[in-house]
């Protein structure tokens, strides 16, 4: 693995973190609650941010190595249009589990989380495709 993808993955889990925080965190969190069935004890008063940080940098190493090794992505273009597509399908897989095992998800919810995890796959892609795609002058 070169400096290149680690660079790409450090700035997609990065971009992960703080624009997940600002999208589920802030804008979406009362409206996603209000979708969502109620389970207590079922989520936790605090995340744990080390598993939430290598979760992110790990979706990021995901999209930099798909990126780079797999489909020659290397503009802000691609990596946009890549992300909405790659974050699209795992999102709408992992949603659709979801809503298939656990009550607290609803079909409202599992859309406006899908709609979200494009918008945000395709700004990180986008993200990581400059990145790939950044050469030293």
């Amino acid at each position: 693995m070169n400096t290149r993808i680690l660079l790409a993955a450090l700035a997609g889990g990065i971009a992960f973190f703080f624009i997940g925080w600002l999208v589920w965190g802030i804008l979406l969190m009362d409206t996603l609650e209000s979708l969502s069935n109620p389970v207590s004890g079922c989520s936790r008063e605090m995340p744990i941010m080390w598993a939430l940080a290598a979760s992110n940098l790990i979706a990021g190493l995901l999209y930099a190595v798909v990126f780079d090794r797999w489909a020659g992505i290397s503009t802000f273009k691609g990596g946009l249009l890549g992300g909405l597509l790659l974050g699209g399908l795992l999102a709408l897989s992992w949603d659709l589990s979801m809503y298939a095992f656990m009550t607290t998800w609803t079909l409202p919810g599992v859309a406006l989380d899908l709609a979200a995890n494009i918008i945000v796959s395709g700004i990180v892609g986008g993200i990581v495709g400059a990145v790939l795609g950044y050469k030293k002058v």
